[in-house]
């Protein structure tokens, strides 16, 4: 590389500091489902820092002080085009940042493309919304992703575990939200329609939104949802795949008009579920889940790990004070997108983009992750999205609650 090719940027001298971006997610809208919806104690940025700051103590990076860059990723933000070039532009312009950690709130190859261009990797630790699929992945061989599976197998472990678990058969009358978002029609034409026409499902509807360009968006997506609920009412429609907010949107639609079919969620996160559906709608959500502290209420977590007390305990040593469960899935998300990038960094003894991708795909397997079920990842060459396994989550009403059930099984 030549010596100005951002790739080739060496580290400060001992004892300088280098600078690190951090994305960070904020809910300006939230609001609209609820003044509780998407309210925490700490804020990502909040936490993040107590991260950095007990790596700092601790020798900081490679011996160098870590210097914190925020970007913030704002649902409020009336163009997100413009807000993902503003935040790229601090990384990479107001600042020189060696790395990007964190999570915003959807995938973008606006963010990804000039992260790249500047060779920059990116570690993703948590998607609300949105992650790149296999085609994005090999675009853009610096973004990783420590949290989630492919787009791909995110949207078709919806259809295989209900299949497994006789949720879904020959005999359904499947209806299917979609969004005209690039990845999202490539998943959909290339993998999960094939893959539904090989098992003799048929889709009975296939409603198509417009995919998100900004807060303005917000009121016509809800009314694209309402408009599928009539819809596949009317086509008597009984399972309906769809997910996160508009599963919310559409049960809440769907209650009004004494309409209950079942609904295969794309993932879990039944705590939020739990919150914003009604009971009659609650017990038709059938989910595959990766992320306990994500899929399970805080009174049902599973036992922690070792590398969940880890994370617990360097927030601790970073002044997170006052931790609460219902914000665990925070700490272990970025807990573990931090860890990611820190072990590959101590492995290459360096932060340029060929480094620390060479150590990415070395660590792989042996990487042990706070946020995904049984800890398990893979990370391997041209797979960078790290989720290998689920359980089915469904509502059992003994407990009101959202529970695992049947075995662990492989992501497809």
């Amino acid at each position: 590389m030549a010596p100005n090719d951002p790739g080739a940027a060496a580290l400060p001298a001992a004892g300088g500091s280098v600078e690190i971006g951090f994305l960070v997610a904020k809910c300006g809208n939230c609001d609209l489902l609820g003044n509780s919806y998407g309210q925490s104690a700490h804020s990502e940025q909040q936490i993040l820092q107590a991260l950095v700051d007990d790596q700092n103590k601790h020798g900081g990076l490679l011996g160098r002080k870590i210097a914190p860059v925020f970007g913030v990723e704002d649902t409020a933000s009336p163009n997100f085009s413009t807000m993902l070039q503003a935040i790229c532009a601090t990384f990479t312009q107001d600042h020189h940042v060696h790395a990007v950690v964190g999570a915003g709130f959807g995938f973008s190859d606006i963010l990804a493309s000039c992260l790249a261009k500047a060779k920059v990797p990116i570690i993703d630790a948590m998607r609300t919304t949105g992650v790149p699929d296999t085609v994005d992945l090999r675009t853009y061989p610096g973004y990783f992703v420590s949290g989630e599976p492919t787009l791909d197998t995110y949207s078709l472990a919806a259809y295989t575990s209900a299949i497994a678990d006789g949720w879904l058969t020959t005999k359904s009358t499947l209806g299917v939200l979609n969004y005209d978002c690039p990845a999202s029609v490539r998943v959909w034409n290339h993998v999960v329609k094939p893959y539904l026409a090989a098992q003799g499902i048929k889709v009975k509807v296939d409603y198509t939104s417009s995919c998100l360009t900004g807060a303005s968006d917000v009121g016509r997506a809800a009314q694209d949802v309402q408009q599928a609920v009539l819809k596949m009412r009317a086509n008597g429609v009984d399972t309906v795949a769809i997910t996160d907010v508009p599963l919310v949107v559409f049960a809440t639609s769907a209650e009004s008009q004494d309409y209950h079919p079942k609904y295969l969620a794309t993932e879990g996160g039944g705590p939020s579920y739990e919150q914003l559906v009604t009971g009659a709608q609650i017990k038709n959500i059938h989910a595959p889940g990766w992320e306990p502290a994500f899929d399970l209420n805080t009174t049902h977590q599973l036992p922690r790990t070792t590398t969940q007390k880890a994370c617990l305990a360097a927030l601790t040593r970073g002044g997170l004070t006052g931790q609460v469960p219902s914000e665990y899935v925070l700490y272990f998300a970025l807990c573990s997108g931090w860890d990611l990038y820190l072990q590959a960094a101590a492995r290459a003894g360096d932060v340029t983009w060929d480094g620390v991708l060479g150590a990415m795909n070395a660590i792989s397997t042996s990487f042990t992750s706070p946020f995904l079920l049984d800890g398990k990842t893979e990370l391997g060459q041209s797979k960078h999205a790290a989720a290998v396994r689920y359980r089915t989550e469904v509502y059992e009403t003994s407990c009101s609650c959202f529970q695992y059930v049947g075995p662990t099984r492989p992501i497809p």
